[in-house]
């Protein structure tokens, strides 16, 4: 197949130049002297050797090329001057039914469960319903998703400025579609790591590298990554302590 004719975007960036540094020529060019430090000219001798062999398109001279690769006419007599005739399309109920690839798929969650599950988060006290991306437990520490904002997941980044509170509910507690939200100044359970540090009481919690788990903050957090205050120890590996629910 040729390369269409406005395959290179010059009518449009002859319209509107500032486009054309969005193109991936230009992209490409600008990584490129990114990564080597300084401006170094492009070799597009192979791309234009490559173009001319495949050619853009030419409306006269594919047009000739589409009529000589044409098919002749079942109907046009043949030698002898018998006419052959066109064969006949198949009835509708005749033709074969394609066969579709079977897909699986999730099946969704239904209404249902996320009208039940919403009224049992909806009963934890000193909470505020949010929503996550996959099941989360009691006690586990969120962080706001950067690839989908608005929907939370377990923090897994130390410090994570994104972490956004503690799932609250008794221990063992699942939450699929929406989470109870601990409030700041409330007293609940929180999943901890003292592998970075052991924690003592009155410690600032951050979010750990730990899935779901804050660890001990250390000298001056930064703004916005404090989660809460230890109420209690924890000298090694991981437990649940409870913890006095704070954004700072």
């Amino acid at each position: 197949m040729p390369i269409p004719a406005d395959a290179s975007g010059d009518p449009v960036y002859a319209r509107k130049p500032e486009f054309e540094r969005y193109s991936a020529l230009s992209r490409f060019s600008r990584m490129r002297q990114e990564s080597a430090g300084k401006i170094a000219p492009l070799d597009l001798r192979a791309s234009e050797t490559l173009k001319s062999k495949i050619h853009v398109f030419d409306p006269q001279r594919d047009a000739e090329g589409r009529r000589a690769a044409s098919p002749p006419d079942p109907g046009i007599p043949a030698a002898g001057g018998l006419r052959r005739a066109a064969p006949l399309a198949p009835a509708p109920d005749e033709m074969p039914i394609p066969k579709v690839p079977s897909v699986q798929t999730v099946p969704p969650v239904a209404p249902a469960d996320i009208a039940s599950a919403t009224e049992a988060a909806s009963t934890v006290p000193n909470s505020s319903l949010a929503e996550v991306e996959s099941a989360v437990e009691a006690g586990d520490v969120l962080a706001n998703d950067a690839i989908r904002p608005g929907l939370l997941k377990r923090a897994d980044q130390p410090a994570d400025a994104g972490v956004v509170g503690i799932v609250g509910g008794e221990a063992g507690a699942e939450w699929r579609v929406r989470a109870p939200l601990a409030l700041s100044g409330t007293i609940v359970p929180c999943k901890v790591d003292a592998s970075y540090g052991a924690i003592q009481p009155n410690d600032l919690l951050v979010a750990s590298p730990t899935s779901g788990h804050a660890m001990r903050a250390g000298d001056s957090p930064q703004m916005g990554t404090v989660i809460g205050k230890a109420l209690e120890p924890l000298a090694a590996g991981t437990g649940t302590i409870r913890v006095l629910t704070m954004s700072r």
